[in-house]
């Protein structure tokens, strides 16, 4: 079997980081909204700030994904990347790639400043874990108009994939 690393390391990493955000709710359980948008609970506990945490972090992430757009460009010196989440071992849960013409950059920048000082305070009081794996800055590129990462993923096809795959033997 091939897998792409980096795919399934951010695919390993949102399925912590889902499975923690499910089991710190506590159930399917919905709390009336004026107590979700202020992040307390009616006994005012740290599971209420944990929600309110997760609320904040989920308006957040809309609005940054809304500043970032499609990202248009008309070369690669238009692209930029920017740290986005806090792993609870350190460093960010990914990249986000962004056209330095088309975002207001410091907008862009305080909004995922605030959204990882959430997700760092969510880490600790949750008690989050991650894989620890250290994310690299990826490199940026102009494609077809739109700023992208410039490494290679398994989704873009069966070559590309194998320049940065494992390869997993069973023996018997």
């Amino acid at each position: 079997m091939v897998f792409g690393v980096n795919a399934s390391l951010v695919f390993l990493g949102k399925v912590i980081l889902l499975t923690s955000l499910v089991l710190a709710e506590g159930g399917c359980r919905e709390k009336p909204v004026h107590l979700q948008s202020r992040g307390f609970d009616s006994a005012g506990g740290a599971a209420g700030e944990i929600e309110g945490l997760r609320v904040r972090m989920a308006e957040l992430d809309g609005r940054i994904r809304d500043l970032i757009g499609e990202a248009p460009c008309a070369d690669s010196s238009d692209c930029r990347a920017i740290a986005f989440g806090k792993k609870p071992c350190g460093g960010p849960w990914e990249y986000l790639v962004y056209s330095a013409k088309h975002t207001e950059e410091s907008e862009l920048q305080s909004k995922v400043q605030e959204y990882n000082a959430l997700n760092a305070r969510w880490n600790r009081l949750s008690g989050a874990v991650s894989d620890c794996m250290l994310l690299m800055e990826p490199p940026v590129a102009c494609e077809r108009g739109q700023c992208v990462s410039g490494r290679t993923n398994i989704t873009y096809g069966y070559a590309d994939a194998i320049e940065n795959a494992i390869v997993i033997v069973d023996h018997p």
